[in-house]
């Protein structure tokens, strides 16, 4: 009895551990939220490798230059924006992390008063590069994209 016992409390604190997803590429994806909300560019490239492969909602960037151009967009014409992460799970080693859930983005211009709303799945993978861990692809995807698929490089 008491080995049931001892086997169904590990299977318990696993699939604890695996619910409450604090591993590195989940706390690398809530830094780029918290800096894209701030119009924080350098923040967001501290989370985010110079050869990241970016796959946002409808568009794909390949490279932190590519992605750089795309946020100063936003910040230029949105006053307001967020973006937050809603991990379901993740696994990760020494070497490599992975993160996946649900997101939400919204942005918001004080002279118009409609906002973009988008609810989608995120994947984002983050390994050690150059002595600090950083994501190396971030997959943000919804149902319905609002405009067609488009590569930038």
């Amino acid at each position: 009895m008491k080995l049931v016992a001892c086997v169904a409390l590990s299977i318990a604190a696993v699939t604890a551990a695996f619910a409450q997803d604090s591993g590195k590429a989940s706390v690398l994806a809530d830094k780029l939220g918290d800096a894209f909300q701030k119009s924080d560019l350098q923040g967001i490239n501290d989370v985010v490798a110079k050869n990241a492969a970016v796959y946002w909602i409808s568009q794909k960037y390949f490279g932190q230059v590519a992605f750089d151009k795309y946020l100063r967009g936003q910040f230029d014409s949105d006053d307001h924006r967020t973006l937050s992460f809603n991990p379901d799970g993740g696994v990760e080693d020494e070497t490599i992390s992975t993160s996946w859930g649900t997101f939400g983005f919204t942005t918001s211009n004080s002279n118009n008063p409609i906002s973009s709303q988008l609810i989608g799945r995120y994947t984002a993978i983050a390994t050690e590069v150059d002595g600090k861990w950083r994501i190396i692809s971030i997959h943000l995807s919804v149902s319905n994209p609002p405009d067609g698929p488009t590569i930038i490089n």
